[in-house]
C-alpha cells in the first residue's frame, strides 16, 4: 500500500463522529486494505466486505413478483 496519512487520517476523523463510514471509489485502488488496515488499528471497528454480501443476493423472478 502506497502511504497516505491524510486519508487515513480524514477517515480515524469520520469514523470518531460516526458509526458508519463507507469507502467508495474506483476498483484496484487500495479501499480494501485500508479498510482493514484501520479495522485493526482504531479499537472498535469493524469492516465488512459489502460487495461480497451483492455478489449473494438473487432477485426473485419475474414470475414469482406476478402472483
Amino acid at each position: 500500500i502506497i502511504p497516505r496519512p491524510s486519508i487515513e487520517t480524514a477517515l480515524e476523523r469520520a469514523l470518531a463522529r460516526a458509526p458508519v463510514v463507507a469507502l467508495i471509489g474506483a476498483r484496484q485502488v487500495g479501499k480494501t486494505t485500508l479498510a482493514r488496515k484501520l479495522a485493526n488499528r482504531v479499537q472498535g471497528t469493524i469492516y465488512l466486505d459489502l460487495e461480497r454480501v451483492g455478489r449473494c443476493y438473487q432477485p426473485a423472478p419475474p414470475s414469482f413478483l406476478s402472483k
